[in-house]
């Protein structure tokens, strides 16, 4: 005689939720990464300027419109990011309270 297994519905679910949540982590590291290039790249230049000692005014200038301008390339995901650590932290509280 055969056997079946069947699958409960709430199992679909948290396979969806799995997909979904993996999805978003893959998504998270690659801006992550983006983020990390722009702040190193700034960072390599301003070290280079204080290594030769010639931070004028307008190279300073010049780093803070690069600054500013990730900054704003970059404000819609820091705001999604953001809002997803606090759902995380909301959910994690949640779950170690249930204990």
């Amino acid at each position: 005689m055969a056997t079946t297994n069947t699958v409960a519905l709430n199992q679909v679910g948290l396979v969806i939720f799995g997909l979904i949540a993996f999805v978003v982590a893959i998504r998270w590291l690659v801006s992550i990464a983006k983020i990390i290039d722009v702040t190193s790249k700034i960072t390599t230049i301003l070290t280079k300027h204080n290594k030769n000692k010639n931070l004028d005014d307008e190279a300073l200038t010049g780093l803070i419109v690069k600054m500013t301008a990730a900054y704003r390339e970059n404000k819609p995901f820091l705001k999604l990011m953001m809002t997803i650590i606090k759902i995380a932290g909301l959910a994690t509280f949640s779950a170690t309270a249930k204990k």
